[in-house]
């Protein structure tokens, strides 16, 4: 309590509300794979459309892999999971990009012969961007002058020439004097414009070529870690002093003048590759440096995310494709409230796609079969694996259903087709095995046609069960943080159970949970018959919450009989 000191009268504030808990959003996804363009490594950033996908991780197209008589070009099936993903619903998408010996793209600058360049921040054929360089400032100024002057004798002359620069001379007797003078370098500016294809990536202006300069085009670009491009060495052994004297040398050329300098200049950059196509390892990721995570483990740093993709992955041999997904299977255990979608191999038909799911034996992945055929931004069609599409349908029915509700019976926006033709014969035999299937009906369209885990335990076999106690797990546990280090006695019980039961009786009214009343449809117990003396004096306060969870009518059931008229 409150110390009083002396007599009067004390107003204090208090609460007699429980303290609420919020439900966690489970719309947002991680997407790990091969891109165009972006970072390899740190804290992933959110992405909230498909545009600003292109604009940091590069466009749909097809990437190219290796070189020589090695080379082989793949689909870009990172990007064609990202567009499907916000296409179907999507809002927040976290992106892990992998890559293998890629390489950056670079330019060299035109100013005279000063080893200056501009260089992709990140390595991928996606930097092979175009720039535009406009140069503006006071150009009509001379940077030479010459002057007269006289003497006597053995002697100096001064002279004032028609520049901005003044000059000495020396000489026998009468002679003439001329001098070279400076121009003004830092009138001198550029404004750079990066582009992709049609694209503006970024603008910046009043570039200085002068080292001296606060707006040099080394610091500036330097300094703006959001741009997509760096300053550079040519030769990164000639050091800040010589690129320093290079640089003023060049602003004070003839080069310089006026009928010498183009005012727009057209550069490509070039040499920019995305190296060799990653292999397991390398969605497995690390961190080598600290505070630069790659491949899943760089989504150990985006607390926001619920749903885990690898597309690009089933692509890879069979073996690396079993890899990439145990190593999504242990990221999402190790993150406690994850799950993974999972894509069969791309030819696989309805016996491979059954000895593949033979692989996996866990609650926390879900797959899903065949692939769809969708439209290609280059052109025709193309065939992507389906767990972008899911992902934006999972987003799709939480908004619009809510978690509990079984993402299935649902339109996938965007396919259209699938790769095969599933029938109702063998579905009866890939959805006992766990295999959600993907199926266009007459007068229907297509709908995904099934929401079945892979785990073997009957408790968790449903997709929407297992993804809705992991929601009220991570709620809970989110929202009742401010009991730690709490006297541990009846007044912290009460206060952990009148919260939880508050929200659970909210997921009840609002028909997420089984049951005529509350009493059917949950209990929580945090009192002594939940905890032991040990585990009080311990410090451990056990909280026992039971939740009636709502299945889906998977198998809709209707018997008729036949009845007499007078019956």
């Amino acid at each position: 309590m409150p110390e009083y000191r002396a007599p009067g009268v004390y107003v204090e504030e208090t609460s007699f509300r429980s303290r609420s808990i919020e439900g966690v959003g489970t719309t947002t996804a991680g997407l790990i794979g091969p891109t165009a363009d972006g970072p390899a490594s740190g804290v992933p950033r959110v992405i909230t459309s498909y545009i600003e996908f292109e604009r940091v991780y590069g466009p749909a197209a097809p990437l190219t892999f290796g070189s020589g008589a090695t080379e082989q070009t793949a689909v870009n099936d990172t990007a064609l999971a990202a567009r499907a993903f916000f296409d179907n619903g999507g809002r927040q998408l976290f992106v892990s990009r992998v890559i293998d010996a890629a390489s950056a793209a670079r330019a060299r600058l035109p100013v005279a012969t000063a080893a200056l360049s501009l260089q992709a921040r990140h390595a991928g054929s996606g930097g092979n961007y175009q720039l535009e360089l406009f140069w503006h400032g006071d150009v009509d100024v001379p940077p030479s002058g010459a002057g007269t002057g006289t003497g006597t004798g053995t002697g100096t002359a001064t002279g004032t020439g028609t520049g901005t620069g003044t000059g000495t001379a020396t000489g026998t007797g009468t002679g003439t004097g001329s001098g070279t003078g400076t121009g003004d370098a830092q009138a001198m500016r550029l404004d750079l414009e990066i582009r992709r294809g049609p694209t503006v990536l970024a603008s910046i202006n009043d570039l200085s070529l002068d080292p001296d300069d606060d707006d040099f085009i080394g610091t500036r670009l330097a300094d703006a870690a959001g741009l997509p491009v760096i300053f550079r060495l040519l030769d990164d052994t000639a050091g800040a002093a010589t690129l320093r004297t290079q640089l003023l040398a060049a602003c004070d050329s003839d080069a310089m003048q006026p009928d010498a300098i183009p005012q727009r200049f057209l550069i490509q950059m070039n040499q920019g590759t995305n190296g060799n196509r990653p292999g397991a390892v390398l969605y497995r990721g690390g961190e080598s440096t600290p505070g630069e995570p790659t491949g899943l483990v760089a989504f150990d740093y985006a607390e926001d995310i619920f749903t885990v993709l690898a597309p690009s992955s089933a692509r890879l041999g069979a073996t690396d494709h079993q890899a990439v997904v145990n190593h999504m299977l242990a990221h999402c255990h190790k993150m406690r409230y994850r799950l993974a979608l999972v894509d069969g191999p791309a030819t696989a038909d309805t016996t491979a796609i059954q000895t593949f799911r033979n692989n996996f034996s866990d609650d926390r992945l879900v797959l899903y079969y065949p692939w769809v055929t969708a439209l290609d931004p280059a052109g025709g069609t193309v065939d992507a694996p389906p767990s972008g599409y899911m992902a934006g349908v999972y987003a799709r029915n939480d908004v619009e259903r809510g978690v509990h509700k079984a993402p299935a019976n649902t339109v996938p926006f965007g396919a259209l087709r699938f790769t095969r033709e599933i029938n109702a014969f063998q579905q009866e035999l890939l959805n006992p095995r766990g295999i959600n299937c993907l199926r266009s009906f007459t007068n229907r369209g297509h709908r995904v046609w099934g929401a079945r885990t892979l785990g073997s335990d009957p408790n968790w076999k449903y997709v929407n069960v297992r993804r809705y106690f992991l929601y009220l797990e991570r709620s809970i546990e989110l929202s009742t943080q401010w009991a730690v280090f709490e006297p541990n006695g009846t007044m912290l019980w009460d206060s952990v159970r009148e919260s939880i039961e508050d929200f659970l009786y909210n997921e009840w009214v609002n028909g997420r949970l089984l049951g005529g009343d509350p009493k059917q449809a949950y209990f929580v117990r945090c009192d002594r018959t939940t905890m032991t003396q040990n585990d009080i004096d311990n410090g451990r306060l056990v909280c026992l919450i039971g939740v009636a969870p709502l299945t889906p009518a998977e198998f809709v059931i209707f018997r008729i009989g036949q009845k007499t008229a007078d019956a």
